[in-house]
């Protein structure tokens, strides 16, 4: 008999404390005796096991949710509010007009999905070792189409962030030689105030997080820049909170990942920078100047066990765009490391 069970996404959970995620996942114990199977411990296994660590997708854009799968979504003009504008009024005078303009962005949300079949003959090996065996077994198999789907769409993600014709020609820069951060006398401090620079010229804001694939964080770890940063007083190891002092940002996120590709292992996030703004929590999305954004629709995600002649299959499904605004909201970094 075919389940259906839905269940918040990442993005939803990701700022549960362990006490709020214990007790979510008791809700759904709880409904034990109203459900069939094992879909809803399966889904708790890929719940619990889902925070991948890596994975920084999720903070590294705005999600935007939609009620539509696709449709037409304002979005503010050309930073009109930076305009000089004269205020004085004579008194019983109309005041003076400024105007509004709204840019727009047309998006339409992919169904993506994924379903792993168990065979029967592998479920009756683990029921001879009991119900906790086969629960594993599901779980297992719930568990790789879950991180594969949160895979695929941090691959689009990075895509988009470090894509470099997703910026303006004064929005980005390609190091070489003695440039780039990997050689001891380069500068890594003057290019990121050069494209603090730049941002705030197009944006009228400076930009809050400074975005670095795994290998260029560590290599920036060991520059000789950062190192004589440090006080005398202390380890000249360098820090999570030394760089974003040193690079003067409310936040820095490391892309880790890695993917497989024709056998093939590689980062994610690749040997770049750039730098964006991103909004505090609570922020109103529509007025600020975003570089890229997540359309997603339905908020939840569908997860599925469904019975066959032959086997069982465990199906997950998310509808989503990753969608660049604008290519003048955000500046990267190309070759920051050789």
């Amino acid at each position: 008999m075919k389940q259906k069970l839905k269940l918040t996404t990442k993005s939803d959970y990701k700022n549960m404390n362990i006490q709020q995620l214990r007790k979510f996942v008791e809700q759904f114990e709880a409904r034990d005796s109203q459900l069939r199977g094992d879909t809803h411990p399966i889904v708790k296994g890929m719940l619990l096991g889902a925070l991948y660590p890596g994975f920084i997708g999720d903070k590294a854009v705005p999600t935007i949710e939609t009620l539509t799968q696709a449709g037409t979504y304002l979005i503010g003009g050309d930073r009109e509010g930076l305009d000089k504008h004269e205020t004085k009024r004579a008194l019983g005078s109309k005041p003076n007009t400024v105007s509004m303009s709204n840019s727009s962005a047309k998006f339409a949300c992919e169904e993506r999905a994924l379903e792993i079949e168990l065979d029967y003959a592998e479920l009756d090996i683990a029921e001879a070792h009991g119900a906790k065996e086969t629960l594993k077994l599901k779980r297992r198999a719930g568990h790789i189409i879950h991180y594969i789907l949160h895979l695929v769409r941090e691959l689009e993600i990075a895509e988009k962030v470090f894509g470099y014709d997703n910026y303006d020609s004064g929005q980005r820069i390609t190091l070489s030689g003695s440039d780039q951060w990997s050689d001891n006398d380069s500068d890594p401090e003057g290019v990121i105030i050069d494209a603090v620079e730049a941002f705030e010229t197009q944006a009228g804001i400076s930009p809050n997080t400074l975005i670095l694939g795994v290998q260029v964080y560590n290599t920036l770890k060991q520059h000789p820049a950062l190192k004589s940063f440090i006080s005398d007083n202390r380890s000249k190891k360098v820090r999570h909170e030394d760089m974003l002092e040193f690079f003067d940002v409310e936040n820095i996120l490391v892309g880790k990942g890695i993917y497989r590709d024709n056998g093939v292992v590689s980062r994610i996030w690749g040997k770049k920078a750039a730098l964006l703004y991103l909004p505090p929590e609570g922020m109103q999305l529509d007025i600020m100047p975003y570089h890229t954004v997540n359309f997603e629709w339905k908020k939840r995600f569908d997860v599925r066990e469904v019975a066959r002649e032959d086997t069982v299959a465990l199906k997950e499904y998310m509808s989503y765009q990753i969608q660049t605004l604008s290519k003048k909201f955000g500046y990267l970094v190309e070759g920051a490391i050789a």
